[in-house]
């Protein structure tokens, strides 16, 4: 009977020392190296053709909505103006030929040709006001300016690239790890990241994209790091090393 048990139990032990070692190994956090990105970056263009009278200045922090370039626009706004007055005249005349018709002194035909020529006013405003609107690009979101392609005083084509700016709040760690490792990676998990140089500094960030692809080349998968950097203590295009502690854990042993 004895020899029995230890025939059984043997298969169990080692299958315990089994999970226990790999319990231990997905216990030990991983460690990715990679490069620190800005999550976006633009190239912003003229949305017009003309004389640019402000540009923002590289390096220069900017936040969404405020105005990062403008051209001339003093033909713009006298047109805007004309057409303000055009509009306030169409709408005398259709209120003067609404009241006439009341009195039945002028024909429905007339007073729907007043109406049309006040909706026609209307667009012509709104038209001019585009125009108008065209002559300024403001800022997509918070950001730097990183590139500055051309100075006041210069002339533009429409949709000439003027500036870049990135978005430095948000920075991207990029890597590739090895295949074995992707059960032991979800997204959403919290990643310690340190930066030795140009200046030490530590962030916490977290695993955005965990690539269900394996390359078969490389036989690895990239994972996409997420950190919030709004007070600027990493800087965009160094290294940075960081920590994951998974909380993965494999299979149970079925008994």
């Amino acid at each position: 009977m004895k020899k029995f048990y230890i025939i059984v139990l043997y298969p169990l032990l080692l299958a315990t020392a089994v999970v226990a070692a790999e319990s231990q190994e997905n216990a030990q956090p991983i460690v990715v190296d990679g490069t620190l990105v800005p999550v976006r970056e633009v190239r912003v263009a003229s949305r017009a053709k003309g004389v640019i009278h402000f540009i923002r200045e590289e390096g220069e922090r900017v936040h969404a909505g405020d105005s990062i370039l403008a051209l001339e626009d003093s033909m713009e706004k006298l047109e805007v103006n004309r057409q303000k007055k055009i509009m306030e005249l169409r709408a005398v005349e259709d209120s003067a030929e609404e009241q006439l018709r009341k009195k039945d002194v002028v024909s429905a035909l007339e007073l729907a040709e007043k109406k049309l020529n006040l909706d026609l006013a209307q667009l012509n405003v709104q038209q001019a006001q585009e125009l108008l609107d065209r002559r300024s690009v403001d800022a997509p979101f918070d950001g730097v300016v990183t590139q500055r392609l051309k100075t006041v005083g210069e002339a533009v084509d429409e949709l000439a690239q003027v500036l870049t700016m990135v978005d430095v709040n948000n920075l991207y760690l990029d890597c590739h790890l090895p295949a074995e490792l992707r059960g032991r990676i979800r997204e959403g998990e919290t990643v310690t990241i340190h930066v030795d140089s140009p200046v030490p500094a530590d962030a916490t960030g977290k695993v955005d994209i965990c690539s269900p692809v394996i390359n078969p080349a490389s036989g690895d998968f990239k994972v996409r790091i997420l950190i919030p950097n709004s007070d600027g203590r990493l800087t965009a295009g160094v290294q940075a090393k960081g920590t994951i502690e998974t909380t993965t854990t494999p299979a149970t042993v079925a008994q």
